[in-house]
């Protein structure tokens, strides 16, 4: 919801007296000292004096006000528009949350938060190329998890075959009186193929759709890199820290829901008698 021209775009309430070029909004006097202190959330802020520094913003000032959301660009983090106070830039990002925030938003509701103000974040070469060995890590081991599946898969197959090839000479030998014990057979073994081969395709499924999240961001890191969007990368990184260790946490679970154990065919006792 857009402030009054009448109101403090930062505490709301007082009698506006001042204009914050960075947060693009009137404030009232508490606020202007505010900014005025060097503080880290409003360092290297321009705020002056409406009526005695530039007396020609008011029509400025009210074009902002009214102008329409602009939509979501190419740029960098700070070039986008908060989601909850339109008329603002993003310029910060809330570790806590793992959200970009612009100044409003901190001042409302991550004023106990750890903020981190985007234009001074840098990227080091050691902390992308860290990410992306996490990354191409999780790659090469989801790669070998496909490589087992598609191993065990293959075995499954290779198990159901000889199987049948077992069954199909015992029921050579006794005809007849296999017919009722050959089908109790039968759903026996489908019964376990099919119940692996479910698995090993849920399996399978999850791995690919594993390894394409991370294939994503692999893109989007190379991206951000060449066009130097550095704040967008940050929060990138951030985010895709916390997947890092979500998809480590899924390893374990994969490599068990991988597992195959073998079947094989084996002759009742009793036809030996």
């Amino acid at each position: 919801m857009e402030c009054s021209l009448n109101e403090c775009g930062v505490c709301g309430s007082g009698s506006v007296v001042a204009f914050c070029e960075n947060c693009n909004f009137r404030i009232c006097e508490t606020c202007f000292h505010k900014h005025k202190r060097s503080t880290k959330l409003f360092q290297n802020h321009v705020a002056f004096l409406i009526e005695t520094t530039k007396p020609t913003l008011d029509q400025n000032i009210a074009g902002d006000v009214t102008r329409e959301v602009s939509k979501q660009n190419s740029g960098d983090v700070h070039t986008l528009k908060c989601a909850t106070h339109t008329t603002e830039n993003v310029i910060f990002f809330c570790s806590d949350h793992s959200d970009t925030l612009c100044g409003r938003c901190v001042v409302s509701c991550h004023k106990l938060c750890k903020i981190v103000d985007l234009f001074e974040v840098n990227i080091d070469d050691e902390e992308v190329t860290a990410c992306k060995s996490h990354l191409q890590d999780l790659a090469d081991k989801l790669k070998c998890a496909a490589n087992k599946i598609d191993k065990n898969t293959t075995d499954n197959k290779t198990c159901k075959q000889e199987f049948m090839k077992e069954l199909q000479q015992l029921r050579i030998d006794v005809n007849t009186w296999f017919d009722g014990l050959q089908s109790k057979c039968e759903k026996q073994y489908s019964e376990t193929f099919e119940t692996n081969t479910e698995r090993f395709t849920r399996v399978q499924t999850f791995c690919n759709e594993l390894g394409k999240r991370i294939e994503d961001h692999q893109e989007l890191i190379d991206s951000l890199l060449t066009q130097n969007h550095v704040k967008q990368l940050y929060v990138l990184l951030n985010k895709v820290k916390q997947e890092i260790v979500e998809i480590n946490s899924k390893l374990t679970w994969l490599d068990t829901e991988s597992s195959f154990k073998e079947y094989n065919f084996k002759r009742s006792s009793c036809i030996q008698k």
